[in-house]
Formats: C-alpha cells, structure tokens, sequence
C-alpha cells in the first residue's frame, strides 16, 4: 500500500495487523468507521525484549489484544488533538483506554510515548507513528512473563 511504501518504519506492525486485523479493519471499513492508529515504529517492536516478542508471535489472541489497543475509533488528527491536554480515548481492546497528553506541539500517549511522525492519513482514517509498544495494563502479566 502507499504508506508502506512512504512509510517503511512501521512494516513491522502492517505486516502484524494484516496478518491478524484484516477481517476486523473489512468490517470497520463496510461500516464506513474511521480509526486512528497509534502505530509502534519498527524500532519499537525490536527493542521488545525476546521473550514479549516470542509470546506475541505464538499467541495470536495476545498480539490482537495488543495490536487492538493501539486503535482507536474516530478519525484524530494532530490539528484536533494538539494543545488539548490530557485525553482519555477508548481503544478498540475490550473500552480499555489511552490516555493522550496533548501539548501544543507534541503528543505523548500513555505518558513516555511520543508521536514522531504525526498525521499519515490513509483509506481508514489516520496514523500516528510513536517509539514504544504500548501493552493494555490488563495483559501486562500475559505479556510481561507469560501469566494469565
């Protein structure tokens, strides 16, 4: 597609949501839904340590979850959001939510995650491209050390 093509940095997790989202991002797109992706740079991904990384890829139910909570419903642009402050948004993982801080010129998520790359828009909605993975606070014992 033409972000991946633009936007080489995020493949990883492309690779990931079209591998397990596809089915969930037809039906958003049949209902003429809007998203905005928080999507985890490559960088990101590869600085997961091996045992997380090895557990999302064995268990396809986590790495949905997971890829989920980076999504949220409606069409965010960094216009709308920047200068907002603090913004609690709902995922598309089970109503858990994000909490955004929106200063005038940047947008951190979940407190340490940055927005580098803001406003790639494309058919869905819009991308933000950030440097961390972000884990529902629900999973973190599944995804940290593999505890239910």
């Amino acid at each position: 597609s033409e972000v991946e093509r633009e936007h080489p940095d995020i493949s990883t997790l492309i690779t990931l949501v079209n591998s397990t989202l596809s089915t969930q991002l037809s039906a958003l797109a049949a209902a003429n839904r809007t998203i905005t992706v928080f999507a985890p740079d490559n960088t990101a991904f590869e600085s997961l340590p091996a045992n997380v990384t090895a557990r999302l890829h064995t268990n396809e139910t986590l790495l949905r979850d997971v890829l989920l909570y980076h999504i949220v419903p409606g069409n965010l642009s960094a216009h709308f959001l920047l200068g907002e402050g603090v913004i609690l948004v709902k995922t598309l993982f089970d109503n858990e939510t994000l909490m955004l801080n929106a200063t005038r010129t940047t947008i951190y998520v979940e407190g340490t995650r940055k927005v580098i790359v803001p406003d790639v828009f494309f058919d869905l909605g819009v991308i933000h491209i950030i440097n961390g993975v972000l884990i529902p606070p629900s999973l973190h014992g599944a995804v940290l050390y593999g505890t239910s």
